[in-house]
């Protein structure tokens, strides 16, 4: 296995780290990561060590004010500036990687940034994969807040909300402590990422409804982070899509303690090869 480190550019000049696993052998597809709030890459090994050695490339990049990327941390202008950085990521990929089938995989957060890509790009990926699937509860931040948020998003766009996911994100003790120990992830949600979260959030059935291209959603039936999986899958208009229901299983479906997560995992490489 062939790791890479790097950055790129964004259009309004931040450097944003990312990290490449190639396998030794011919590449069979290829998969960008677009992981979820307050984390970054390096908390998807168990995707890479599993779906590398299968001959799979995987590519995923810390979002902007995320993990090693630069940025204010926890703050994004619009919601916009992630997809199109994705995007850009997108073309520096298959720069290197030429006419090989390419997915989308979006965790939690990443799930709500993949959509918007593939609402606007559907001619760039081959298909998409939804983990952390579902409305964001937001039983973890005070309600006036939650009400408030457009205003305070205008007057105090970098303002901080304290969160607190680390006891939802796994079943696996080892997962969480990890989570709450690690320097990379902040525990915090600004108050201009929040309104923007909530207002594309909004439009989340529609932008479902305009997915047209191959789907999976692999989500945890015990996932306290997320409400109403089933109901949003059914606004995906795609013909060819599955829903994937784990039982036991917390909100980070790959980082679930075995055999759930060999069995996600195994899942998610038999749909891709079924889509190449």
């Amino acid at each position: 296995m062939k790791h890479v480190e790097e950055h790129f550019a964004t259009d309004d000049g931040l450097n944003l780290y990312y990290q490449v696993w190639q396998p030794e052998r011919k590449v069979k597809a290829i998969i960008q990561i677009i992981h979820g709030l307050a984390e970054h890459s390096s908390r998807y090994n168990n995707v890479v060590d599993f779906l590398v050695p299968n001959g799979f490339a995987v590519y995923i990049n810390d979002l902007r004010g995320h993990g090693k990327s630069e940025g204010t941390r926890g703050y994004v202008n619009s919601f916009n500036d992630y997809s199109e950085d994705a995007r850009k990521f997108t073309h520096l990929i298959k720069e290197q990687e030429e006419n090989i089938p390419f997915f989308l995989l979006g965790h939690s957060m990443g799930v709500l940034i993949a959509v918007d890509y593939a609402k606007k790009y559907p001619e760039e990926l081959t298909g998409i994969i939804f983990s952390g699937f579902g409305y964001p509860t937001t039983s973890k931040v005070n309600p006036l807040v939650v009400l408030l948020s457009g205003i305070l998003s205008k007057i105090r766009p970098k303002g901080k909300i304290k969160i607190d996911l680390a006891p939802d994100v796994s079943s696996d003790p080892n997962v969480v402590e990890a989570y709450k120990n690690d320097p990379l992830i902040f525990k915090f949600i600004t108050y201009r990422l929040g309104a923007e979260y909530l207002k594309i959030t909004k439009k989340f059935p529609e932008s479902l409804s305009q997915i047209q291209i191959p789907v999976l959603v692999q989500s945890g039936e015990h996932d306290k982070l997320t409400l109403e999986t089933s109901e949003l899958f059914s606004h995906i208009s795609a013909a060819n899509k599955q829903l994937k229901l784990y039982k036991g299983l917390y909100h980070e479906v790959y980082n679930e303690p075995e055999p759930g997560r060999n069995q996600v995992l195994t899942d998610l490489k038999e749909w891709l090869e079924n889509h190449i």
